[in-house]
């Protein structure tokens, strides 16, 4: 796990430090920020962008305003610590990343902001800690629960706007978890008053809120109820029980975490893991979104790792341009598992069974095994240029392009006079079947033409050859994008292998949250470090 902390110093300054969780008792080293330099950001992120993507739906330019906003910010917050929080990035395999702010910052948008190369929640597991509240991550308990108890309570405000959304919502939410737990309600409308939503809190493990979170005429904030009633802080305070878990599905204004501590409140009082929308969500989308991380979290997954897989899920459905998984944050204990793996309410009572189903599993797992492993696969093998000569296990079957067999066990190799032999394989990648290059090659330089290697290659794409007088470039350990100059391409990680002819090309880099730039010829192979460049190429003003 790693940790983040921000802390606001003075009216002016904020303290960020970013480690390993398990480093917390070792010298910190600091970095300050001047917190006046972020608010703009925060009109914009927060207030502006969301706006408009109510008002209009979603738009590749406003998408790539986000982008570009939160890469600022990201800099800007970030700056001699960017780096290493690239580095500990990983979008296929994300660590968590527990966030410890003070309250009266906790709306900076940490999830939202990009790295320059993805948003922070794709590449982390993300959960926040408000440092004034009383809940400690260290001492909640690692046992997984079985809950007794979900209650699900769906727009006590009687919004007619929301009200078939709400109800499909929390109706689909009762079939999918009816088999694993007692599920208490659906309960909807003006049955839900501030003393019955109390007795709700009080009898549940698990807590569903679907409604609105407004703020009353006394400038508090609080779920709204029927008739101008709000349920807030006071109420919370008054409570002898709260559930493990709060999942505040809400649309409306910001969710009160700097203003009245709506959600500290929740946190000081016992609860263990607080979910919520961050503001307006399309009820469409917030629906899904919940279908989905209830679906998660009843396969035995984290309550952190049922967020980040609700959000891959809602960009699979609505694309990435559609801002609606921005709009969610968790609080608290993001390690809780609700529902542990295969400890259903309705389990198999017959060992025969059991046996059965273990038998089945070891035979479908043998039978998968088997089959990709004597895979054969029909593809048209393309290259560029094209008349290159294709074996198969050192058999010639002919030039590209050519129309092939090839098993999964077998070797490729493409060949052709004045250019690099190639090798490659089948297999399996992302459950696409193609030819995987065996070489890490990002790419090609040539004077005229920038291409990308790509990771697997199928029958409509053509796999480039490298030219065998060309020489090789290395950014070493840089963990950041280069762009070659007049190309668009970028090519990401943390280190980039480019194979590049004889003429100068300019290389951009972005580093440390700056452009650096170097106009050169690659004359023999070559090694660049991150700090050649931060040393002797030229930053971008």
């Amino acid at each position: 796990m790693y940790r983040l902390e921000v802390q606001k110093i003075d009216n002016k300054n904020l303290r960020v430090n970013f480690q390993e969780d398990d480093a917390r008792s070792a010298f910190k080293e600091y970095q300050s920020v001047d917190f006046s330099l972020l608010n703009p950001y925060f009109d914009i992120l927060l207030e502006q962008i969301p706006q408009e993507y109510l008002q209009n739906g979603s738009s590749v330019e406003q998408y790539q305003k986000l982008k570009d906003k939160s890469l600022s910010l990201f800099q800007i917050l970030f700056s001699d610590i960017g780096d290493r929080i690239r580095e500990c990035s990983n979008t296929k395999s994300p660590k968590n990343l527990q966030i410890v702010i003070d309250e009266e910052i906790a709306h900076i948008p940490f999830e939202i902001l990009h790295s320059g190369e993805n948003f922070l929640w794709e590449g982390f597991i993300i959960n926040r800690q408000i440092a004034t509240s009383s809940f400690n991550q260290s001492q909640t308990n690692k046992e997984d629960l079985i809950s007794s108890t979900i209650s699900l309570v769906g727009n006590p405000s009687e919004d007619s706007e929301i009200d078939s959304s709400i109800r499909t919502e929390l109706l689909d939410l009762n079939e999918i978890l009816d088999d694993v737990t007692e599920v208490n309600g659906p309960h909807f409308g003006r049955e839900i008053n501030q003393y019955h939503l109390t007795e709700i809190l009080n009898t549940s493990d698990i807590f569903h809120f679907s409604g609105h979170f407004r703020v009353n005429e006394n400038r508090q904030t609080g779920w709204e109820l029927a008739d101008n009633q709000f349920f807030t802080t006071s109420h919370i305070h008054k409570m002898r029980k709260v559930p493990r878990f709060i999942f505040s599905n809400t649309c409306g204004e910001q969710n009160g975490i700097s203003t009245n501590g709506f959600i500290r409140e929740f946190l000081n009082s016992g609860v263990q893991t607080y979910l919520t929308a961050i503001g307006k969500v399309p009820t469409d989308e917030a629906g899904f979104f919940s279908k989905e991380f209830y679906r998660s979290l009843i396969k035995g997954k984290t309550v952190g790792e049922s967020v980040y897989h609700s959000k891959k899920e809602l960009v699979k459905r609505y694309g990435i341009s559609n801002l609606a998984w921005m709009f969610f944050a968790l609080y608290g204990n993001g390690s809780l598992t609700l529902f542990p793996k295969l400890k259903y309410k309705k389990k198999i009572k017959w060992q025969g069974a059991v046996l059965s189903l273990m038998l089945c599993f070891g035979l479908i797992t043998v039978f998968n095994f088997s089959k990709d492993y004597f895979h054969t696969e029909s593809l048209i093998v393309s290259t560029h240029p094209s008349n290159s000569e294709i074996l198969i296990d050192g058999q010639m079957l002919g030039c590209s392009p050519l129309k092939v067999s090839v098993k999964k066990n077998q070797s490729i190799s493409v060949i052709k006079e004045g250019f690099d032999t190639l090798y490659c394989h089948l297999d399996k990648v992302n459950e696409r079947w193609g030819l995987v290059i065996d070489g890490n090659y990002n790419g090609i330089v040539q004077k005229s033409d920038v291409s990308r290697i790509l990771p697997v290659y199928t029958s409509d794409e053509s796999i480039p050859m490298i030219p065998n007088n060309l020489h090789t470039i290395l950014f070493e350990n840089i963990n950041s994008s280069v762009i070659i100059h007049r190309s668009s391409i970028k090519f990401n990680g943390k280190a980039v292998k480019l194979a590049v002819d004889k003429y100068p090309h300019r290389y951009l880099v972005m580093l440390n949250g700056k452009e650096f730039n170097s106009r050169f010829t690659v004359q023999s192979d070559t090694t660049i470090t991150k700090s050649d460049i931060l040393e002797y190429w030229n930053p971008t003003l």
